[in-house]
């Protein structure tokens, strides 16, 4: 958002008017956005469609609720180090979570309270801005 802010001039924007839209999981996105401290001020109105919201489901949960998930994901990827997990390539990331997921269900992927990001774990947007909600249909 800070790129955007800073270069949305360059074309034909106004980086006191930004809006910023995602669908689906980009919508459970927007709303991350929309209660974290760390935005604050780096945009002005958001639209979500067909994501977030209130479901309890894909409420912020504390970290230590995935922490083991995570640890399996990283030794099926066959990776000792923090260092060696973010340097996966995405395909192999995918298959090690896809067969952690099977391995042990952990429910649907949900947002982690990290105490910087996210910081609380409740859903409702905390900042005081317009925002358009909607849904698509197939």
């Amino acid at each position: 958002i800070c790129w955007v802010r800073d270069n949305i001039r360059a074309f034909g924007g106004d980086p006191q008017n930004i809006t910023i839209m995602g669908q689906s999981a980009g919508a459970m996105s927007v709303q991350q956005l929309c209660q974290s401290p760390l935005t604050d001020g780096l945009f002005h109105k958001a639209v979500m469609s067909s994501g977030g919201g209130e479901d309890e489901k894909f409420a912020p949960v504390p970290a230590e609720s995935r922490f083991a998930f995570w640890q399996a994901v990283m030794k099926n990827a066959g990776c000792d180090t923090l260092e060696a997990f973010r340097a996966l390539p995405v395909e192999k990331l995918f298959g090690a979570w896809m067969q952690t997921s099977q391995e042990i269900p952990s429910g649907p992927p949900s947002p982690v309270c990290d105490g910087r990001l996210i910081t609380a774990a409740n859903s409702a947007p905390r900042k005081a801005i317009p925002m358009m909600l909607g849904s698509t249909s197939r």
